[in-house]
């Protein structure tokens, strides 16, 4: 994934900034951001407050009660990795978020930023400064992690590695 990025860098910007125009043309940089997002979302759980009395389907055929004001959890870290929704869950595959791929899945399959009327105001922000910063890292740089790390997420109120993440960075 590391090496399309790169291709995909030096051949839409051509080693010059990125604008709005060059960004829309970084389709799998966007799938790998997806793809990260995905296994390691920034908000690994929220929470919500239901508004009035209502019933949740469960995918087995029942129902859950959710009286008014009772406070709902949702756990996108968990979601994120279910097989209903995604197959080898635990692999790092950005085709995930090929434009037919995203037909096959429900919406809300998919929510780092949250979904619908609470979707997140800085969602389009985020993501264009991702892929900006990682267009820009990648045509100048080659980052390589350095082995024997063993990092795992530390869940707080963000999701976050519990020790800082080490990589050899040379000029290209």
């Amino acid at each position: 994934a590391r090496a399309r990025v790169e291709e995909e860098a030096k051949r839409v910007m051509g080693g010059e900034k990125p604008d709005m125009e060059t960004l829309k043309n970084l389709y799998y940089t966007r799938q790998t951001f997806n793809e990260a997002l995905r296994l390691h979302p920034p908000v690994w759980t929220t929470s919500r407050r239901a508004l009035a009395d209502d019933i949740l389907p469960l995918e087995d055929g029942r129902s859950l009660f959710v009286p008014k004001d009772a406070t709902i959890m949702l756990c996108t870290y968990s979601v994120h990795r279910r097989e209903t929704y995604w197959h080898d869950p635990e692999s790092f595959t950005p085709e995930r978020f090929t434009p037919e791929e995203l037909q096959k899945r429900p919406k809300f399959s998919w929510f780092p930023f949250g979904g619908g009327p609470r979707l997140c105001l800085g969602f389009r922000f985020a993501e264009v400064e991702s892929l900006v910063a990682l267009a820009m890292v990648y045509q100048r740089y080659n980052l390589h992690l350095i082995p024997g790390q063993n990092i795992k997420p530390e869940p707080i109120i963000t999701l976050r590695p519990d020790r800082p993440v080490l990589f050899r960075v040379t000029r290209k």
